[in-house]
């Protein structure tokens, strides 16, 4: 588990340098929805928490959140597992979101899921990692006539896009390095199932805009 909590605390703070206000603004979100589920009395489902405002407000953020949500769960899931329900709110996909051993009405099984989760996000990521670095030794290869018709096709490409919207965030992160590259035509694609098919992409790297925003209220699978 250790390996897990670590692999989620470097994501998120390779986003959370990026990308300051958006992390900040997940944050203020993120304690006011504790806070609700907290006060439940005791007696009370842990899914109450789902039917709150402040559950509504962290889900329609979206896909972008997603790496957050893991964070949480992997660091304090005594106190965040109640995430467990956000995540499953923009994930459809068994293979990213697992499948629980009861249906969550007890705070041990969710616990035990936020677990399954971590572990799952934390595999997932490495396939992610690993599908990253040969999309960017295939186009490294073709520099030199380095355009939309060679960077986005290819084995490479099409494994990298298979890894789904999940993982959108830490691609948010690579195009803000590097824009040169063809990152905002992949997240374009995972997004829309295409590309934008535009000559030049001139807008800066932005949490709330382009291909980013549409990551927002959209689920995985």
């Amino acid at each position: 588990m250790r390996a897990a909590i670590e692999a989620a605390d470097n994501v998120y703070h390779t986003v959370q340098g990026t990308f300051p206000e958006a992390v900040a603004d997940f944050e203020s979100k993120w304690i006011a929805f504790q806070a609700v589920c907290h006060s439940l009395l005791a007696s009370a489902s842990p899914r109450e928490c789902t039917r709150t405002d402040e559950f509504e407000t962290l889900r329609k953020q979206g896909l972008k959140i997603l790496a957050f949500v893991v964070f949480k769960l992997a660091t304090d899931v005594d106190q965040n597992s109640h995430g467990a329900f956000l995540f499953n709110a923009l994930v459809n996909d068994p293979k990213y979101r697992g499948v629980p051993d009861d249906d969550l009405t007890s705070k041990e099984a969710l616990q035990r899921y936020s677990g399954q989760i971590v572990e799952l996000s934390v595999q997932l990521n490495k396939v992610y990692e690993e599908r990253v670095k040969l999309w960017k030794e295939y186009c490294e290869t073709y520099q030199a006539a380095l355009c939309r018709n060679i960077c986005c096709c290819g084995d490479e490409y099409w494994d990298l896009l298979e890894v789904g919207p999940a993982f959108i965030p830490q691609l948010m992160v690579e195009y803000a390095g590097d824009r040169g590259g063809y990152w905002y035509e992949l997240i374009h694609e995972i997004v829309h199932g295409r590309t934008t098919e535009a000559h030049a992409i001139f807008d800066r790297p932005k949490w709330e805009d382009g291909p980013y925003a549409m990551g927002t209220s959209k689920t995985v699978g």
